[in-house]
């Protein structure tokens, strides 16, 4: 039985591993797509040392850190800071970029104090009744499959062409940038995809219901000739690596696993077989280009004006913004690098506020994550690693106000604290290697994966 020191040191291990194969994706980015790096030379040999050096304390903080939904965004956001701090010693993008790496820092240390380390189990004022429970979980479904009716009215698209025509589709979004839906309609396939119908399925194979488990992710399979997003492509995929890594480990460690195994297999390939689209999936889709952003948001934010929040769609209601467009729309016809929307940090930092304030709106966002650490902390580790994995996806790529509001993030916090314990199997096996308190969700057996699979390819 693994100690808590075996564990520290497990997780300490991972993470400066990671962060020397988020460094070599990154020259093999540079390589391979130099204009999403811009490098006026290659990196120097210092570079690397100087960010594992930095990343040693880093990892100490997630080797002493408990599991928590701010621990799974925090990895995240950390790993694609290094591949930014890396990336900045070289790229010839115009800004200052002294001044670009004290902010990021800054901002990293800053959004994990509250990201990791806030958070609380209190007593609900309020929970579901196992009924009740039953009734949401149906009704996400209904009202998932309705949803996917009216968008399919709007958009429906399984026809490229061709694969070259849909590999570019995937990269660039061009034709997703030229769907129009209703607003009620746009919000409510954002947060079916990636909140709810997550949350259904974490619930459903926790409750040991595979046939619903399986209908949830094949609703979210249907989202995708609709919306044309490549969240919804890869969501059940997805969903499914996140809960088997939640199974084999404990419930950090899968978390970690969750972007180091992608970024193994990536970096595997292009080791053997040199450029090719499984390295541009798992290592520059994934890890370089949430980085690279940073460097972009840097360069236009530079020489234009801050939004000052306004990219927010409730904030142009009342305040005059100088763009029209949404960021990443913009960003895209400045760059010409497809529809460049970007984290936290580049959005409600850079772009709102400028590099100065930008640990400031850090901070603020870590307390939000820390508000979402406290309303799920009654919930067992699995449920949470299952339920967020796609938004924690999403927040490396789009606003923290973007995921709480279009992809259902507040919603999901809202789901977790009425979520009531007693609504799962109390026999099953829990995995966590400290039992949190005696109502936490029990975890599932390894039956409920090959069921799962098994239902979904039937």
């Amino acid at each position: 039985m693994p100690t808590k020191l075996d564990t520290r040191l497990v997780i300490i291990s991972l993470i400066v591993a990671h962060t020397a194969a988020v460094c070599l994706a990154m020259i093999y980015a540079l390589r391979y797509h130099p204009a999403l790096t811009l490098s006026y030379s290659s990196p120097a040999s210092l570079t690397p040392t100087v960010v594992l050096a930095l990343s040693f304390p880093v990892a100490l903080i997630f080797g002493f850190a408990e599991f928590s939904f701010g621990y799974f965004v925090s990895f995240y956001l950390y790993q694609m800071l290094v591949g930014f701090l890396f990336l900045n010693t070289f790229t010839s993008r115009s800004y200052d970029h002294n001044l670009a790496a004290v902010s990021a820092l800054c901002s990293m240390i800053l959004f994990l104090a509250p990201a990791l380390f806030f958070g609380s189990r209190p007593r609900t004022a309020f929970k579901l009744s196992c009924r009740a429970f039953e009734l949401v979980l149906l009704l996400i479904l209904i009202f998932a499959f309705l949803t996917i009716l009216a968008g399919a009215a709007y958009n429906f698209r399984i026809d490229y062409g061709n694969l070259s025509e849909f590999r570019t589709e995937l990269f660039t979004a061009r034709l997703r940038n030229e769907l129009r839906f209703p607003t009620s309609l746009m919000y409510a396939t954002g947060i079916f995809s990636s909140a709810l119908l997550p949350y259904a399925f974490a619930c459903f194979l926790l409750r040991r219901q595979y046939w619903n488990a399986a209908a949830s992710l094949t609703l979210m399979a249907l989202f995708f000739p609709i919306t044309l997003s490549k969240t919804a492509l890869f969501a059940p995929a997805w969903l499914l690596f996140v809960a088997m890594l939640g199974r084999l480990f404990e419930a950090r460690i899968a978390a970690i696993a969750s972007l180091s195994l992608p970024l193994l297999i990536g970096l595997v390939a292009v080791l053997v077989k040199g450029h090719n689209d499984i390295f541009d999936l798992f290592a520059v889709r994934m890890i370089d280009i949430p980085s690279a952003a940073l460097a972009v948001y840097n360069e236009f934010f530079a020489h234009h004006a801050h939004t000052y929040f306004c990219q927010i769609s409730l904030a142009k209601i009342v305040m005059t913004c100088p763009y029209q467009e949404q960021l990443g729309v913009t960003l895209a016809e400045t760059y010409g690098l497809g529809n460049y929307n970007a984290s936290l940090f580049a959005t409600e930092g850079i772009a709102s506020v400028g590099l100065m304030l930008a640990p400031i709106s850090a901070l603020a966002c870590g307390l939000v994550i820390g508000l979402g650490n406290c309303l799920s902390g009654r919930l067992a580790h699995q449920m949470v690693l299952i339920s967020s994995s796609v938004l924690c996806q999403l927040i490396l790529n789009v606003p923290l106000s973007t995921a709480l509001l279009t992809h259902g993030c507040g919603l999901l916090f809202l789901l977790w604290y009425v979520t009531p314990a007693e609504g799962f199997p109390e026999n099953a096996a829990s995995r966590e290697a400290e039992p949190r308190t005696q109502t936490d969700l029990e975890a599932f057996d390894h039956r409920s994966y090959k069921a799962v699979i098994w239902q979904t390819l039937c």
